[in-house]
């Protein structure tokens, strides 16, 4: 929907490989301009979407100048506090979006649980002197019964 919107932006995909994978080929099979970046040097094409493995993540998003927005869907709250905090620094120092909108948990669904531990939405280390959360909403995606939050955070 947004390569319709806004088909002059470029568009990066951070994930794990083996998901990578699948998202080009799905990609692809809706007839949009896709690379899979396998060095971290490689330029991003207009409107072309690049996958970028979670290897060469740093390299290429350190090197990439900035972004517009920043999405995450679910997946913030499934890593370990350390790698949040790194995406997080990542995001606020080097890419520096206007926006950083994400659908993530924030009430523990296993609360007593020392093998499944999530980092709530509400407790990511967003800088306040760098961004304002805008909005906080129940998520309007099916699944999780009412525990994930749709955040919308603006540049200060």
């Amino acid at each position: 929907m947004l390569h319709r919107l806004h088909q002059t932006r470029q568009y990066v995909i951070v994930d794990l490989f083996e998901t990578c994978l699948l998202q080009y080929y799905f990609l692809k099979k809706a007839g949009l301009r896709v690379t899979m970046v396998l060095d971290p040097t490689e330029v991003n094409a207009p409107d072309t979407i690049a996958i970028v493995p979670t290897p060469i993540s740093d390299a290429f998003l350190a090197a990439g100048g900035g972004a517009d927005v920043v999405f995450n869907s679910r997946s913030f709250s499934e890593m370990a506090r350390s790698t949040v905090e790194h995406y997080f620094t990542l995001i606020q120092d080097d890419l520096r979006p206007a926006y950083i909108l994400h659908e993530n948990a924030n009430i523990l669904l296993f609360p007593d649980s020392a093998r499944h531990v999530e980092v709530l939405a509400s407790a990511f280390p967003v800088d306040p002197r760098k961004y304002c959360l805008r909005q906080m909403t129940v998520s309007p995606f099916l699944g999780g019964s009412g525990r994930y939050r749709e955040c919308l955070y603006t540049r200060v």
